[in-house]
């Protein structure tokens, strides 16, 4: 008798009889998933738009729990939409999937509209106020920081430091990627004065 043969064909019907169980509650589960996923596609779709959904780039998820939500980023926020009893849909804000607190409820009718304004607030907190002051003065401290930043990349490139570093980084193209730096700083810097001799050349 082969107690080493008999051991290994037991445990390996013992490991395939384990994976057929996982694989069918894996297969039950996803069923029961998709399933959830229909039924709540089928509510969502009636509220908001296919066509809005692919704006927004919606994604539907559902879990284990058969709980599903619909998701969506907006400018650095995360959004996410469940049904929150038969005439209201919730919709929560956050800055990661993970932090979010409620915005609102909403009824199906007015969903679209509360998600669109609350959209626009966003937009207008992020978006850059127009500044006050002059263009002049802006170009002027536009001139005034390429200027240092170039002088300060100059200064490091030429000194001690920068140069063991190179040579104990062992990398050829680490030398050469300040001197890049500085002529794309150089490019900007002349573009700037271009266009600030046309803009003199204009109000003269």
């Amino acid at each position: 008798m082969d107690l080493e043969k008999l051991i290994d064909n037991a445990y390996g019907k013992y490991q395939a009889e384990l994976k057929a169980e996982e694989e069918a509650k894996l297969a039950e589960e996803k069923k029961l998933i998709d399933k959830s996923i229909s039924v709540f596609k089928a509510n969502f779709d009636q509220v908001i738009s296919s066509e809005l959904q692919q704006a927004l780039g919606i994604e539907i998820i559902g879990s284990k729990t058969q709980s599903v939500h619909a998701r969506f980023g907006y400018m650095g926020y995360y959004f996410k939409i469940t049904k929150y009893d038969e005439i209201r849909w919730r919709v929560d804000k956050g800055k990661s999937n993970f932090a979010a607190e409620c915005l609102f409820a909403e009824c199906s009718n007015n969903l679209i509209n509360r998600l669109l304004i609350a959209l626009g607030e966003i937009k207008a907190s992020v978006e850059p106020q127009h500044s006050s002051i002059p263009i002049e003065e802006q170009i002027k401290n536009i001139q005034d920081t390429l200027d240092r930043c170039y002088a300060d990349i100059k200064a490091i490139s030429e000194s001690q430091s920068w140069k063991q570093l190179c040579e104990k980084s062992g990398d050829p193209e680490m030398k050469t990627h300040l001197g890049d730096a500085r002529n794309y700083l150089s490019e900007a810097m002349d573009c700037v004065d271009r266009l600030c001799i046309e803009d003199m050349e204009k109000h003269s």
